[in-house]
């Protein structure tokens, strides 16, 4: 598996170019940055017209409420954490937008999951290969490997699409935090 991380202009001429680029530089797959904003299937069908796996870079501790496209709205504003702010000094994922989500309540996490799958579904019908997970340690292993294996399953009776991948971004996690996930399954 060869990535490569690219933030899509928008200007289709500029990213056809940068994944032409990037498939002859032999990369196989492609990670699309910018998350909340799911791109749109004709992005994940040039990728792969370039023979590229198009994975999306996304947070699932986050909700954008402003409207963006690609976001839905949240069934319920309880699973915001006001509590916890978006910008802490000390954590490394700053730059990840949106009010986080509150992964802590067991009964908010469980409707959390079913809320994600059914975002990430969308995204898979539309051609991603699979998804880049930013802190991961904010939404509890259990909560992971639900999600994984609902989407996981998923795949089994389309045999045109095969499971899609998970990779989780652990860079600053400490060991306690990769051992919570280890059982999530992550690619």
């Amino acid at each position: 598996m060869r990535i490569c991380q690219i933030d899509l202009t928008g200007a289709p001429e500029a990213d056809q170019h940068a994944l032409q680029r990037i498939a002859a530089l032999g990369f196989d797959h492609v990670l699309i940055g910018g998350w909340p904003h799911l791109p749109g299937s004709d992005t994940l069908a040039a990728c792969t017209r370039h023979g590229l796996a198009p994975l999306l870079d996304i947070s699932l501790d986050r909700y954008m409420a402003d409207g963006v496209a690609g976001t839905d709205d949240l069934p319920d504003a309880a699973w915001i954490d006001t509590a916890a702010p978006a910008f802490a000094p000390h954590e490394t994922d700053n730059h990840i937008p949106g009010a986080r989500l509150r992964w802590h309540d067991r009964q908010i996490a469980d409707a959390l999951v079913q809320w994600w799958a059914a975002r990430l579904r969308k995204a898979l019908d539309a051609g991603a290969a699979g998804f880049c997970c930013r802190a991961p340690a904010r939404v509890p292993g259990r909560s992971w490997a639900a999600l994984l294996a609902s989407l996981r399953g998923d795949a089994v009776p389309q045999p045109a699409r095969s499971a899609p991948r998970f990779l989780a971004w652990t860079p600053g996690l400490t060991p306690a935090q990769l051992d919570e996930l280890a059982p999530a399954g992550f690619d």
